[in-house]
Order: C-alpha cells, then structure tokens, then sequence
C-alpha cells in the first residue's frame, strides 16, 4: 500500500545529503574502479540522489518492490531534470536478479541489452525488515547481481535493542523490524547461506 516511505522530498533532492555510510560505500567503489552500482531495496531512491550527486562517474542503480515508491521517486526525477536516475520497480529482488542473469546470457549469445552484472550491490537497511528465509532470498538475489570479484555490501542496525535475544525478534521497540542483529547475529546469518 504505497510508499513505505516518506523520507524523500524536494528539499531532500536538492540537498542529497551524504551520510557517512554512503561515503562508506562510494569511498569503497571508487577504490576499486567499480563503474556500476545496484542497490536492493531503495524504496524512492533517497541514497541515489545523494550518491548521483556525490559520485556522478559511478553508474548507480536502485531496485524497490513497492511501485508507488518507484513512481515517487522517479517523479522526483523527472521534476528535477536528473536523467541518470535509475530506479527499477521488481516483484521481489530474485525477479530482478533473474532479469540481470537473463540479459547477461542473451549478450553472450551477441544479443544487445543494457542489464549485466553489476560492480556492486548495496543491501542498506533491508534484511532486519524481513523474516530469516526471505533474507536468505536477499543475499541470494545480490550474489546473483554481482559480477566475479565484485563486491556485496550489508549494512544493519547493528545492536543489542532487541528484547527477545536468541530468537531475534523485535517485537517491542520496532514494529517494523523483524529481526535483529548484532555483529556475531549476522556471522551466523551469513554463513548459514
């Protein structure tokens, strides 16, 4: 049911504030030459037009499963004449994975096509929103979208503020936080893929 946020605005467009985690990660891409960039979960691209702004040699792309999100974000855009906004709407992220994968062996069979793996995937703020098995999906559709050698960057409220433990459920203090993790949580989480 619409935009599951309501963070981005004109103000927010012009001013396309750099957090130290967006810093963080252009930082990183840089470093490594990486020309291509796919975040996973950009609701309305609010870190897009931050990073499109701050790292403009870097192609940044965004994937959201809620459409008003995508049309908010584009018509944000468009009302902003910035042309490399590159917010894709998908069904569930292992639906846009499949479409990389897919247009990556059409161009091996010499087939024109703009998707291909990315340098990068960032999955900002997103896996404490869904339950362990869909995260598992998550981390999956990422792996597929990166290319060898590339790079997936996770980033989580990282704590102790859930009140329930070992089973990670916030049940209390964020309503729409499913799970939580702390640093030893998300060892386990990811080697449990």
């Amino acid at each position: 049911e619409g935009s599951p946020s309501e963070s981005i605005n004109d103000w927010w467009v012009e001013a396309a504030p750099v957090s130290a985690r967006l810093n963080w990660v252009a930082s990183e891409c840089r470093a490594r030459q990486f020309k291509r960039v796919v975040e996973l979960g950009s609701v309305d691209g609010g870190s897009l037009f931050a990073l499109g702004k701050y790292a403009p040699e870097i192609e940044w792309h965004g994937v959201e499963v809620h459409p008003q999100a995508v049309a908010n974000g584009k018509a944000l855009a468009a009302k902003h004449n910035i042309l490399n906004f590159n917010l894709h709407h998908a069904s569930s992220f292992k639906a846009f994975a499949s479409r990389v994968s897919d247009a990556e062996h059409a161009r091996f069979k010499g087939h024109k096509t703009d998707l291909h793996r990315f340098d990068a995937v960032m999955v900002f703020e997103v896996l404490e929103h869904n339950s362990p098995e869909e995260g598992r999906r998550i981390v999956d559709a990422a792996r597929d979208c990166v290319r060898p050698g590339g790079r997936v960057f996770i980033t989580t409220p990282c704590g102790n503020w859930s009140l329930h433990d070992d089973k990670t459920q916030d049940l209390e203090l964020r309503k729409d936080h499913i799970l939580a993790f702390t640093v030893k949580r998300m060892e386990k989480f990811l080697n449990s893929l």
